[in-house]
């Protein structure tokens, strides 16, 4: 049985193109599912929960890529969503951890005023992340999402070692974060848009739709 790795572009006439959803995204999709349910879990106490879906979301970040490459089709559209997902999840189980008070506000603040930092950057400039997302992007991605389920576990398990396995983690991700955003903005890693080719990396098309003379 054949199977479709990526969001495929397919054409019914020179101008009108539309895109086909398919494994890789539905796995990115499925992380943004198990959102509400870790942010659940936390709110509620439900910290079996929470470790398990946590896990999920982390293996699925993994996954999704990995599907992508195996099948030599990442685009522009994987590509804005996997990192819009991945931020999305970080920032709301942050977030929840706030509210029960188990991690200090200043962890948040940080990571929102780093996003908001490149959205402003993107906005004033006209500038965006090129290509696929740093090795230290990823390991800051990595990083974050291991601490969540690590950190859960540590205290449904009241072990101390994983609370410091945690908080390295959790240091590592919040550290390399800001720094992989501050070295894109400063070594040219952000670049005007291109006009690459349509549902390839740096493609304007809409996601699901495309009207346009190529």
């Amino acid at each position: 049985m054949r199977v479709i790795w990526s969001w495929r572009r397919r054409c019914v006439s020179p101008n009108r193109c539309y895109y086909v959803p398919t494994v890789p995204n539905a796995v990115t999709f499925f992380r943004l599912i198990l959102l509400p349910v870790v942010v659940a879990s936390v709110l509620t106490g439900q910290l079996v929960i929470g470790v398990i879906a946590g896990l999920l979301m982390g293996a699925s970040d993994f996954f999704d890529g990995y599907l992508a490459r195996k099948g030599r089709s990442e685009t522009r559209v994987g590509s804005v969503a996997d990192k819009i997902v991945d931020r999305a999840v970080i920032i709301s189980a942050l977030a929840a951890l706030v509210v029960k008070t188990w991690i200090p506000l200043w962890i948040l603040t940080i990571v929102v005023a780093r996003d908001f930092a490149l959205l402003v950057f993107s906005l004033t400039t006209g500038r965006r992340a090129s290509g696929r997302a740093s090795l230290i992007g990823k390991s800051a991605t990595g990083c974050m999402l291991a601490f969540f389920p690590i950190y859960l576990a540590a205290r449904l398990l009241a072990c101390h070692p994983m609370y410091a396995l945690a908080l390295v983690l959790g240091t590592l991700g919040v550290g390399l974060s800001v720094y992989s955003a501050l070295e894109g903005m400063l070594t040219g890693r952000y670049t005007a848009h291109p006009r690459d080719e349509p549902g390839r990396l740096g493609c304007a098309c809409p996601v699901r739709f495309c009207l346009k003379n190529h």
